[in-house]
């Protein structure tokens, strides 16, 4: 919290402005020159389209702080950035990631599924348990492993995700069942 702090006051000193839409977001806009950050803990990545001003941002945060330059993003919260500058592109991949998932949930070895869920399949309360059966089945786990990768790279997974995470409190074989499909 303490170095969160004094982050923000150093950012904000050199001009940057904190986002009103996500706090770990600051930007600074000169003319044609746009320099922003985002800030997880104690990561910065620091983007511009000018590199005199990414370097004059590093001079001032290494007065205030002590940061070290690893250079260029490849991996970012589980993600991998591939970059091509001279067509200005930038693709997103969790791969790695979702093969963790995939062998946390023993599903690395499993035959691929076309779609994430069935058109026909219809997830109900009734298909809850009255009992205790489900209470070792990993059931919220997965469901968040997925709704992060729904949210970084995958989006044709939300609408499948967002099915079963309404049992997340009592899930049912038959949604358990769900969850390993869209882990296919």
């Amino acid at each position: 919290r303490i170095w969160n702090k004094k982050l923000d006051s150093c950012l904000k000193t050199f001009g940057m402005i904190q986002s009103s839409h996500d706090q770990c977001i600051y930007v600074k806009r000169s003319g044609e020159i746009l320099l922003m950050i985002a800030v997880w803990v104690d990561d910065i990545l620091l983007f511009s389209n000018d590199n005199n001003a990414k370097t004059k941002l590093k001079v001032h945060l290494s007065k205030y702080l002590k940061i070290t330059d690893i250079g260029e993003a490849r991996h970012v919260l589980g993600f991998q950035l591939t970059r091509n500058r001279r067509e200005k592109k930038i693709w997103i991949s969790q791969q790695s990631y979702l093969e963790q998932v995939l062998k946390r949930f023993n599903m690395d070895q499993c035959n691929p599924a076309s779609t994430p869920m069935l058109a026909s399949e219809k997830l109900r309360q009734q298909q809850e348990p009255s009992n205790e059966s489900m209470k070792d089945v990993p059931y919220q786990e997965a469901v968040g492993s997925l709704l992060f990768a729904a949210q970084v790279s995958r989006p044709d997974l939300l609408y499948a995700n967002s099915s079963v995470s309404r049992f997340n409190n009592n899930p049912g074989p038959t949604h358990w069942m769900a969850v390993k499909r869209i882990l296919r």
